[in-house]
């Protein structure tokens, strides 16, 4: 595939690191046109798809403690968002050998840390890529600035990731950014590019490393059937900042995919998260117990090639918890933290009212 030509969104990389090094604002300057192919979020996403063609297969790599997914179109179109730590390059590309892929046409890095996109360069050097897309946003770090290093140099067409921005990916699925939503977040992990996927009947929603910040912002700008996916990447790996439950209600899915590294230092996911999972009866993919995991639709239904089960955190094997009149956290019985005015509450039910788990009493 030849690479079209430099886009001017792109700066002269004394411009980028001049800019970074001032740490204001972002990749692209002010007032820029979006590239073509970019527009407004229709309210039916899925308007003009055709799935005839056969069968969508969304692969989550496991790259430890980090996120890394491969999307195949019924077409042959490829897509891949994030690349994982710069460790994690022969794990993704075993995956990439594996689907035969030769070329990638989307590759979109959701957000500055290495975690996700410390393997996008060697992608880049690896790969003949389409269209590279990046929210605005910047970082003074050592992998982040060496990445936009070889961007300029290779003149590589840079899009920006931004709420309704779509994405021209296959005749057959439609792709559209819901986040960030601002350029005015101080967590770098809130301006995640939050892509919305859909293929007949049938969607996804891979969140980066979006916090509940970032998801009430995208609540206050979508309805519900626009953010409604069957599958949900959660995000920040399990992370008790994400996954809200007025988010969770909104999208409402019937999976869940958690990727995180195995007994990582961060203890992702958290015990709030696997509760709510808990909860609501969300059938759960986890890569750091499965390792790659493969999701396909037909367009009418999805199916994975592992088995996944309800959460179970050490709080959700429990029927009754307790809590106080004056906390926010649920506990054991022996907690020492408990006071007199303790509560004896179905774990549910303390659930629905918003308490979280105390974090003396529960663990991973």
């Amino acid at each position: 595939m030849k690479r079209k030509k430099r886009l001017t969104l792109l700066f002269t990389l004394t411009c980028i690191v001049l800019f970074f090094s001032a740490c204001a604002g972002g990749l692209f300057p002010e007032g820029d046109a979006l590239p073509a192919g970019a527009g407004a979020y229709t309210d039916d996403p899925s308007a003009g798809t055709d799935v005839s063609a056969g069968i969508l297969q969304v692969v989550f790599i496991d790259v430890g403690q980090g996120d890394s997914i491969l999307i195949l179109s019924p077409e042959g179109d490829s897509m891949l968002i994030d690349a994982g730590e710069k460790t994690a390059r022969e794990a993704v590309g075993t995956v990439l050998s594996a689907y035969g892929i030769c070329e990638i046409d989307i590759l979109i890095a959701t957000h500055p840390h290495s975690d996700h996109i410390g393997g996008i360069q060697y992608i880049l050097e690896n790969y003949p890529v389409g269209k590279l897309y990046i929210p605005n946003v910047s970082t003074t770090t050592a992998t982040f600035t060496a990445l936009l290093t070889y961007i300029e140099r290779e003149e590589i067409p840079l899009y920006k990731a931004e709420s309704g921005v779509t994405v021209e990916f296959s005749a057959s699925v439609a792709c559209t950014f819901l986040g960030p939503a601002t350029n005015s977040y101080e967590d770098l992990n809130d301006f995640s590019a939050v892509l919305k996927l859909t293929y007949g009947d049938t969607s996804f929603l891979f969140m980066g490393d979006a916090t509940s910040v970032a998801e009430a912002d995208i609540l206050a700008l979508y309805d519900t059937e626009d953010l409604s996916a069957d599958v949900l990447k959660i995000g920040h790996h399990g992370s008790n900042t994400s996954t809200s439950e007025e988010f969770l209600l909104a999208v409402n899915p019937s999976y869940a995919v958690i990727s995180c590294g195995l007994d990582n230092s961060y203890g992702h996911p958290h015990t709030e998260t696997l509760d709510l999972l808990y909860a609501y009866g969300i059938l759960t993919y986890r890569t750091d117990e499965l390792g790659t995991i493969l999701a396909t639709s037909d367009g009418s239904s999805i199916s994975f090639d592992k088995e996944g089960e309800l959460p179970v955190s050490t709080a959700s094997t429990m029927d009754y918890v307790y809590i106080t009149k004056t906390g926010t956290t649920y506990h054991r019985a022996d907690c020492p933290y408990l006071s007199e005015s303790r509560q004896k509450i179905a774990l549910k039910d303390a659930i629905a009212l918003g308490y979280t788990a105390c974090q003396h009493c529960f663990s991973n």
